[in-house]
């Protein structure tokens, strides 16, 4: 039987800072269908935040209306990640915010897909 759905690695990042960063930026002939997974490396606990900007922002800090979660609590080393399903279209950025230096991964994967013209 042939494979129809393969899930890919898109993006990962550990942020070296407690700043807000752009994960993924969605290329402008493109769509994503995703899972975004938090772990957290450390033992101690952390917390983080996720955004989802609108089309064409860029790099730009993300606004109030682009928060899918916020200063989301997560447990250290030997807990399960936590999961969210990610659906993007063109230029749509996915932002992410540690509240550890170094102690959470975020990673980005699923399909990346052309869009019709």
């Amino acid at each position: 039987m042939a494979i129809t759905n393969t899930r890919k690695k898109i993006a990962s990042l550990c942020p070296d800072s407690l700043n807000e960063v752009q994960l993924y930026a969605v290329p402008s002939d493109c769509e994503i269908d995703a899972v975004l997974r938090i772990n957290n490396i450390t033992n101690d606990l952390s917390t983080y935040s996720i955004y989802h900007c609108s089309a064409g922002q860029g790099d730009n800090p993300a606004n109030i209306s682009d928060i899918i979660a916020k200063d989301v609590y997560i447990d250290g080393l030997g807990n399960p990640p936590h999961e969210y399903s990610i659906h993007a279209g063109p230029t749509e950025t996915i932002r992410v915010k540690s509240g550890t230096v170094s102690g959470l991964i975020f990673h980005l994967s699923g399909n990346v897909k052309k869009v019709s013209s």
